[in-house]
C-alpha cells in the first residue's frame, strides 16, 4: 500500500506544480483567454462576500459598488452568503484556498484513476493537463468544488453529511442536485422505503428553504443564465444545432428537436450494438468506481443536455474514467477499450480546438459576426466528439440504472 500511496503523492505533486506553472505562464494564452489575474470566478465570489459583510444589497438589478469597485451581478444562490468575510479570512480565501482546492482536485483524481499501465498514465496526464481542465484551475469556479464533493460522497460513510453538503451546493448552483443520485447506491442494504423517506426529508428541507428565501431564489433563477457559452469553448448538445443554424440558417427549435432525437437514437443503437459487453459492464452497481461513474454520468448528462456549458464543465467526464479503465483491465470489454482510446483522441483534439478558438479572430460585416470555415470545422468536429462519447457513456449509464431498478424489483 505504501509504495502505491507514494506513487499517488509523487504524481499529484508533479501534476500540481506543472499545472500551477502553466496557468501562471503566457503559454496557456494560446489555448484559452487569459485575464488579468488568476482565479477570477473565485475572487468574484469573495468580492460578493465582502460586499455582503458590509451590508450592501446584492440582490438588485442596479449596479453594485463595493469599496469604490463595480461588482458584476450576483448570480449564485443565497446559501453561499453563509460564509463569513474579514480581512484575515480574505487572505486565506484568495491566496491559499485556490491552491488547496486545485491540489485536492488533482490528488483525488490521481487516486481514483490509479493508473497501472502507460496508456492509463497518458490518460491521467491528459485529463488533468489539457485546456479545459487548466481553464477550470485558472478561473477556479464552483465546478471544482462540486467535483471534489462528488468524490467525497462516494467514499464518505457518514451519509447525513453527504446529503447536507449536496443540498447546500444545490442551493448555490442548481446542477449539483444530480449528486443526490448517490442516495440510491451509497448503501447496499438500504431499502426502497428508506430511500423514499430520505427523499421526503430532503424535499421538506428544500421547501422550508424556498419558503424563507423565495425572493432570493426568484432573483437567482432570473440571473442564472448570465454565464452561458456561445460558439466558443462550448460543451453541450446544443452546439450542433447552433452550428447548423449559423451555417444553413435553419430554424433553431427544429434543429434542437432533430439533434435531441438523434442523441436518443444513438444511445439506443449503441446499447443494442454492444449489448453483450454492456451487460457485463453494467452488472456491478455498488463499487466505488461504479458510484463515481453514476454520479459523474448524471452530472455530465444533465449538464450536456440541458445547459450551454463552458467546456470546463467537462471535468465531470473524468469521474467516469476509473470504471471504464478497470473494466478494460479486467475483462477487455470492447466498448470500454474503445472509450479509452476515444477519450485520449478527444483530449489531444481539445488542444487543436482551443488553439483555433483563440487564434481565429471574429470579423464583422454590417454588425453581423462572421466565423471562418476553419473555426466552424473545428467546433463541428469537437461537437461530434462530444456527441459520440456522450452517446456511448449514456448507453452504459442507462444499462446500469436499469440493472439497479431490476435488482430492487426482483429482490
Amino acid at each position: 500500500m505504501l509504495p502505491n500511496m507514494a506513487k499517488i503523492l509523487i504524481n499529484s505533486i508533479l501534476i500540481f506544480f506543472l499545472s500551477i506553472i502553466l496557468i501562471n505562464s503566457n503559454l496557456v494564452g494560446n489555448f484559452y483567454w487569459q485575464v488579468s489575474s488568476l482565479f477570477t470566478d473565485h475572487n468574484l465570489l469573495i468580492d460578493w462576500l465582502e460586499c455582503n459583510s458590509m451590508g450592501i444589497n446584492l440582490f438588485t438589478s442596479t449596479e453594485v459598488i463595493c469599496n469604490t469597485r463595480k461588482i458584476p451581478t450576483f448570480n449564485y444562490g443565497h446559501a453561499i452568503l453563509i460564509f463569513p468575510w474579514s480581512e484575515t479570512i480574505n487572505v486565506f480565501y484568495r491566496d491559499y484556498l485556490p491552491h488547496i482546492v486545485i491540489f485536492l482536485f488533482i490528488i483525488l483524481t490521481v487516486k481514483i484513476i490509479d493508473p497501472q499501465k502507460k496508456i492509463e498514465i497518458l490518460l491521467l496526464f491528459l485529463c488533468l493537463i489539457n485546456p479545459s481542465t487548466l481553464l477550470a484551475y485558472d478561473r477556479l469556479n464552483m465546478d471544482l468544488f462540486v467535483y471534489i464533493l462528488a468524490i467525497t460522497v462516494c467514499f464518505n460513510r457518514i451519509y447525513f453529511i453527504n446529503w447536507i453538503l449536496t443540498l447546500f451546493l444545490s442551493f448555490i448552483k442548481i446542477y449539483p442536485a444530480a449528486l443526490f443520485i448517490n442516495i440510491f447506491f451509497e448503501n447496499k442494504k438500504r431499502t426502497l422505503t428508506k430511500i423514499f423517506l430520505i427523499i421526503i426529508l430532503l424535499i421538506l428541507f428544500t421547501i422550508i428553504y424556498f419558503f424563507y428565501f423565495t425572493d432570493y431564489i426568484l432573483y437567482f433563477l432570473n440571473n442564472v443564465s448570465s454565464g452561458k457559452a456561445g460558439y466558443h469553448y462550448l460543451f453541450s448538445l446544443n452546439s450542433l444545432p447552433k452550428i447548423f443554424k449559423y451555417i444553413f440558417n435553419f430554424n433553431y427549435q427544429l434543429l434542437l428537436l432533430v439533434f435531441y432525437s438523434l442523441f436518443i437514437l444513438a444511445v439506443v443503437a449503441i446499447y443494442k450494438k454492444s449489448n453483450s459487453s454492456l451487460k457485463d459492464i453494467g452488472d456491478d452497481i455498488y463499487s466505488y468506481n461504479s458510484k463515481l461513474f453514476m454520479i459523474g454520468g448524471y452530472i455530465t448528462l444533465i449538464s450536456y443536455v440541458i445547459f450551454s456549458n463552458w467546456f470546463y464543465r467537462e471535468i465531470f467526464l473524468i469521474l467516469m474514467i476509473p470504471y471504464i479503465v478497470r473494466a478494460k483491465i479486467n475483462s477487455r470489454y470492447n466498448i470500454s477499450s474503445l472509450l479509452i482510446y476515444f477519450f485520449i483522441a478527444r483530449y489531444f483534439f481539445i488542444f487543436i480546438y482551443s488553439y483555433i478558438n483563440i487564434h481565429d479572430g471574429i470579423t464583422y460585416v454590417d454588425s453581423i459576426r462572421i466565423f471562418s470555415l476553419k473555426f466552424l470545422l473545428t467546433i463541428t468536429i469537437k461537437s461530434i466528439f462530444d456527441f459520440i462519447i456522450m452517446s456511448m457513456l449514456t448507453s452504459i449509464l442507462f444499462l446500469k440504472t436499469k440493472n439497479y431498478i431490476q435488482k430492487f424489483i426482483f429482490n
